[in-house]
Parts: structure tokens; sequence; C-alpha cells
């Protein structure tokens, strides 16, 4: 079933300001921890789109469907970290190779970061959000060398993206 986000009538009775977490597994240590940045007090909101990929918002999947679900539920004007990227190191960037949807690695990733980029800027127009995007470290170790080059070109198609974008890469 579609996931859902709750509700600020549901949110613990905290004077902090909700953050939404959006992603695959990786948004769930940081639910509902309390977090202090810009100035402000923030409490992490979870909003849990099991196993997320890059390569699946480029495409009509069920976890496409429930990431816009998630999306159209968030409040006008609020703030989300994007947790996006790691299941991408672990297969898609590799099949896209695989199966001569790009040349190398490099530019699969950056077939990947330009579809970032589609998204932030359609949640952006859409809902005139805050958007911070968190990379998953890599977990393995033969896997680094693919994750830093999907990172690279995530942060050159964020950086690019619009010069009003308020969107930043935490770690």
């Amino acid at each position: 079933g579609l996931q859902y986000i709750p509700r600020h009538s549901l949110l613990p009775a905290v004077s902090r300001e909700p953050v939404y977490a959006l992603g695959d597994s990786h948004v769930l240590p940081s639910s509902w921890q309390h977090l202090t940045f810009g100035g402000k007090e923030w409490i992490v909101v979870p909003g849990l789109v099991p196993r997320l990929s890059l390569h699946d918002l480029s495409t009509f999947t069920g976890s496409r469907r429930m990431f816009d679900g998630l999306v159209q539920q968030l409040p006008f004007k609020s703030t989300i970290i994007l947790s996006i990227g790691d299941l991408d190191c672990k297969g898609p960037l590799l099949t896209a190779v695989e199966e001569g949807h790009a040349e190398t690695i490099d530019e699969a990733a950056r077939q990947s970061a330009k579809v970032l980029q589609e998204t932030v800027l359609a949640i952006v127009k859409q809902k005139h959000t805050t958007i911070f995007i968190h990379y998953p470290p890599p977990i393995v170790a033969e896997m680094v060398d693919i994750t830093m080059t999907l990172w690279r070109a995530l942060d050159k198609a964020v950086s690019y993206t619009h010069l009003t974008l308020p969107t930043k890469r935490i770690v």
C-alpha cells in the first residue's frame, strides 16, 4: 500500500519544524530525530519509499508512484532531505552500461544525475520547497569508485540546476 507522511497533528508536541526525509531505508535512522540547522530547531519526519533509486525516478515504477504520492502530501514550502543513490551504485548504473543505455559508468552516472536534477526542479516548482540532498555513503569497499563517480555527477547536476535553487549536499 501507499506510505504516508504523518500530518502535523500527529507529530510529537514539540516546538520544532518538520523536515521531511524522503528516500529509501537510509531515512530510517534519522526518523524523529531533532536537528538544529539554519538557526531553526527541526524534527525529522520519515517518508519511506522502499528500494527507491534514481533509476526508479526515471520510470513509472511502483517506487516512483509511491514517491510521487509522498511528494503530493508535503505541505507547501516544506523542507525536504532527499536520500537517494545507494541502490543505483549496486545495480542500475552497471546495468545501464551492460544493456547499452550508457557506454561508461560516468555516462550512466550523468544520466542518473539528470533524473535527480529534473525531479528536484519539478518538486521545487510544484511545492516551493527547500531540498537538501543526502547521498548515502558506500557500504561495500568495492562500491567506493562507483559511488564517488555518482556523487561527482550528482554534485555537478545539482550545482547547475538553477541559481536560486536552495539545494545542498549533506552527508
